[in-house]
């Protein structure tokens, strides 16, 4: 491989990296945080790796699944690229710069793949690029953190964010859909709040490949249901379905109105007089007609109508919208998830008192309750145990909250109690 020998006359003043509980943040690249880690001992690969994995981070390798040097069982696959110069991608985001001119970067050490010159990690050390790990010791490790991606909390309307690798999933309320719980089913039809502006036409041309139409508000609890969901996502003016159709009026030349019986074509004047109207978010969402070459969000609408075939499960009810690219089912009580397919375990809130035992039934369970309690919940421990048991004749019954015994009259040492004929005495052996 490569051994360059770098002078450096002079280095500007670089951007400050950020000191962590853990490690030194360098730069996000891709979805992922980069590090730098102290270790202990020799840079070589392995030990890179395990300063990695100790601090709680993943170890990077040096390029993607075409580099020679990225072992698949050692390292994760991060976005880097560079492979034979691999810790340019985050000097080059961090400085602006190759690593041997990023100050920063001095010192530290990527972890390389196939036993690389014998074992070592890769750095910047002395000059030098790629610096064999083997013969420098306690210097740093590139480490690597997947990145939060519900940090901006990207699910709308209440949803319930998943953070995942590089990405992140919504889980959405009832009655919301979409990537970003962006599609809201209400009153017999589906609505879908746009991420991108886009011109009048084209965002009438995209709603129209989803089988649906820019929104059209004909009263005004839907305007003020759309002018909500705008305010609770984008915030931004979006456009409508509606257009406003300028109105002529013919005249002669001296601006008088026309008023003689001229033959007229029912020939429209060129679209681009048209203006399209959207909801102004600087005029409180008021409705304002503007050019339709402005670029703005938009609102989508689709009917919703009656799955074919009802893929919901457990008798849930299917609806759909956008041809059916958007399900909503409305599942029977018991039942949860997108599908309907999970049955909601009453017993996990604990509802059983005093040591019960819950038995989950559809829609309800049931409590086995210890003994000394009684109730749906096991919540009474009223029990009069010796009003429910009869002892025999002369026995005394004790209650103890939870249990009872009956125990036997006294009885004079060496003289047991003995039953005969139904009654207990106290008889000499």
């Amino acid at each position: 491989m490569w051994k360059f020998l770098i002078f450096i006359a002079a280095v500007p003043t670089l951007l400050a990296a950020s000191v962590g509980s853990t490690g030194t943040f360098l730069a996000t690249i891709s979805g992922y945080d980069y590090l730098k880690v102290q270790a202990s001992g020799p840079m070589t690969a392995t030990n890179v790796k395990a300063t990695c994995e100790a601090a709680g981070y993943v170890t990077p390798c040096a390029g993607d699944g075409t580099c020679k040097w990225s072992s698949h069982d050692g390292c994760v696959l991060t976005g880097l690229t560079k492979c034979t110069y691999p810790l340019d991608d985050v000097s080059e985001v961090l400085c602006g710069k190759r690593a041997p001119l990023c100050r920063v970067m001095r010192g530290v050490y990527i972890f390389m793949g196939y036993n690389w010159r014998s074992g070592s990690a890769c750095g910047v050390d002395g000059g030098y690029y790629c610096s064999t790990g083997n013969d420098h010791s306690d210097k740093y490790a590139l480490c690597a953190r997947d990145t939060d991606d519900c940090v901006s909390n990207p699910c709308w309307f209440g949803g319930t964010c998943v953070d995942e690798t590089r990405d992140f999933s919504c889980v959405c309320p009832k009655g919301f859909s979409g990537r970003r719980c962006e599609i809201v089913a209400f009153s017999g039809k589906c609505y879908q709040f746009s991420l991108d502006a886009l011109s009048g036409s084209d965002a009438e041309q995209t709603c129209s490949t989803k089988n649906g139409h820019l929104a059209d508000v004909k009263d005004g609890q839907q305007q003020t249901f759309i002018t909500d969901g705008i305010a609770a996502t984008t915030g931004a003016s979006s456009w409508l379905g509606m257009k406003l159709k300028p109105v002529y009026t013919l005249t002669y030349s001296d601006d008088s109105v026309s008023q003689g019986p001229l033959q007229i074509s029912a020939a429209q004047p060129p679209a681009h007089c048209d203006l399209c109207v959207l909801l102004n978010s600087s005029n409180s969402f008021q409705a304002e007609p503007t050019a339709c070459t402005e670029q703005h969000n938009y609102v989508c609408q689709s009917d919703v109508e009656s799955c074919e075939p009802n893929v919901c499960q457990n008798g849930g009810n299917c609806t759909s919208c956008f041809a059916e690219s958007v399900i909503f089912c409305d599942c029977p009580d018991g039942f949860a998830g997108t599908l309907c397919e999970i049955e909601i375990d009453e017993c996990d809130s604990n509802t059983c008192q005093n040591g019960g035992t819950c038995q989950d039934d559809v829609n309800s369970y049931r409590c086995r309750c210890r003994p000394g309690y009684m109730g749906d919940n096991c919540e009474s421990a009223d029990v009069d145990w010796c009003a429910l048991v009869t002892c025999p004749f002369d026995w005394t019954c004790h209650d103890y909250g939870t249990h009872f015994t009956c125990k036997a009259p006294f009885c004079p040492d060496g003289m047991p109690c003995k039953e005969r004929g139904g009654s207990f005495s106290c008889r000499a052996d």
